[in-house]
Formats: C-alpha cells, structure tokens, sequence
C-alpha cells in the first residue's frame, strides 16, 4: 500500500455511487458483517485492522460488543468511521497494517478482524505474521478482482493453502452475491503459535 492508494480509498468515499457511504441496514456487505460477528468471541475486544466507514464496527455496538479499535490507511474513512458509530467503548485511528504491533495499551485477549483487506495488501503474510500467537482471527476475502486487489482467492482451499502455514482454521462459509456474480469468503481461525 502507499500513500496514494490511501487516497484512493479517501476519494472513493466522495462518488456518487458510493457502497461503503452505504447505511449498515442498506450496506452491500451486511451478509458479511453479520457473519463475522457470529464468529467474534462477545466478550473479547475486537481489533478491526482496515475498519472501514464503521458499518461493521456500528453492527458489533448494536450487539453489544464492550470494547472495540478500528484501524484504518485512509484518514477521511477514519473519520467517517468515528462519525458513522460514535461512542466512548470504541476507538477509530489512522493506522499503516504493514507497521502494525500488537502494542501497549491493547488487550492480551482481543479477536483481530481484518473483513476485505487481505486481498489489498502485497505483504499480507506479513500482516497476519504480526498477529499474536493463540489470539482469534476473522477475516474474508474476495472470488474477484477488483482495481485495488492484488489478489483473489476461487475457492476455499486457495485461503487453506496461503493462509494455512500460519492459522488454525476453526470455521468458514462461503456468501454468494448473486447479484454482482461474487462470492465472499469468510473465516473463524486462530494465530498459529509456530508457523509451519
């Protein structure tokens, strides 16, 4: 990713058209949301890298949720994120994923999420690396290309085998979207403690 990629995602928030200025009742991604959320732990924190505008973040508040940090590249999306679901048990902040450290300040025991990011990122094996052993993983990525992917996935067996030297794989479902002629994959896994 680079600075003007972040941009791209700035800039792609102000089209007319814009899916993910969507309302999170009306969000294309709404099956993928409340997926993922069946598979984050309720009492775990969650720590969302490529957050979004905060429709998913605003679904796991509505459920619930107690504590919860989104971390985004793009700052107006940042920003439309803390607009979108504002509240004092969760946090937005601009952050580079290929730099990302489980850091002071956050939890021991968290759930990553990382919904339609993996597929965006060259260094992704990186990303997931950086994640602490033993701590849960939800994520999902795409059947399709699309200008920002640098990669897709066909079936699930392309995620078990680039993803599977560093996760244990606990879940997974396939959504259709009959509509653009797509499909979601999405996951329940966890941070392996040696990579194989």
């Amino acid at each position: 990713m680079t600075a003007l990629e972040a941009a791209f995602y700035d800039e792609a928030m102000t089209t007319p058209d814009a899916l993910a200025m969507a309302p999170l009742d009306k969000s294309p991604w709404l099956p993928v949301y409340e997926l993922a959320a069946t598979f984050v732990h309720p009492a775990f924190p969650v720590i969302d890298l490529g957050c979004g505008t905060g429709r998913f973040a605003e679904l796991l508040y509505q459920r619930g949720q107690p504590s919860y940090h989104g971390y985004d590249y793009a700052p107006a999306v940042v920003a439309e994120a803390a607009r979108y679901c504002a509240t004092d048990a969760f946090t937005f902040a601009v952050g580079d994923i290929r730099e990302w450290e489980h850091g002071p300040g956050l939890p021991d025991e968290c759930v990553y999420v990382l919904l339609e990011v993996l597929e965006h990122l060259d260094d992704d094996l990186d990303a997931l690396e950086r994640i602490p052993p033993g701590l849960p993983v939800v994520f999902s990525v795409p059947n399709f290309w699309s200008r920002a992917h640098v990669r897709r996935f066909l079936q699930p067996r392309d995620v078990f085998d680039r993803y599977g030297p560093l996760l244990d794989f606990d879940a997974w479902q396939v959504l259709a979207f009959p509509a653009w002629g797509r499909r979601i994959h999405v996951f329940r896994a966890t941070r392996r403690s040696e990579i194989l």
